[in-house]
Parts: structure tokens; sequence; C-alpha cells
């Protein structure tokens, strides 16, 4: 049988100013949200903690490696969309993607 990694195919570099904020972000999520938001970040912030890389870039610059499971990178995408909760919006943008989806749909039945 031939060997398979287990190394997470999601692989993220960052600069430690962007690692830094990340965890004091998923900290702040960790105290604020509900039940269910409270673990996911918690998890990820245990993971993060104990499983990135310190690496240096080409330019010597230190980055920090992050891998994720797709599961894993969903969690960290809900917990990053808290950001945008609350975020007072100009536009319909829900209106919007309705309109393009009508177009797409119309374009595809001209097709046939």
């Amino acid at each position: 049988m031939a060997y398979q990694s287990k190394t997470p195919p999601i692989k993220l570099k960052v600069t430690t100013d962007t690692y830094n904020s990340l965890i004091e972000f998923i900290s702040k999520v960790e105290n604020t949200s509900p039940e269910e938001g409270r673990e996911k970040a918690t998890k990820l912030k245990e993971k993060l903690l104990r499983y990135c890389v310190p690496v240096i870039g080409d330019n010597e610059e230190q980055l920090v490696e992050m891998r994720f499971y797709p599961n894993e990178a969903g969690n960290m995408i809900d917990i990053l969309l808290y950001a945008v909760d609350g975020v007072i919006t100009t536009n319909n943008y829900y209106e919007v993607l309705l309109g393009v989806r009508a177009k797409i749909k119309e374009e595809r039945t001209k097709k046939e």
C-alpha cells in the first residue's frame, strides 16, 4: 500500500502581523459569540497555535504557514464572517445576485 500523506491540502502563508491579528480576532469571537461559534473559535485557535509553522520567506521575511482540511477552512470562513455581520451596506447585493442569476438562466435557455 502506498504511503498517504495526512498533511492538510489547503496551505496559506501569512505575515506574522496577519497571524497575530487573526489569532486576536479569533480570541474576541471566542469571548463574545454564542456557544457554537465559541466552540469553533476555540478549536481553530488551538489548531493555529499548535500546528502552524514559522517559515522564512524569499525576502528573509518571517511568515507563518497554516494548513487546513476543507472543513477547517470552512470553519475559519464562518468565524471570519462574524466580522462582517452588522456592516451597514448601501446596496442590496442580494438583488444584484438575483438579477445576475436570472440573466445567466436566460442565456442558457437561449443556447438550447
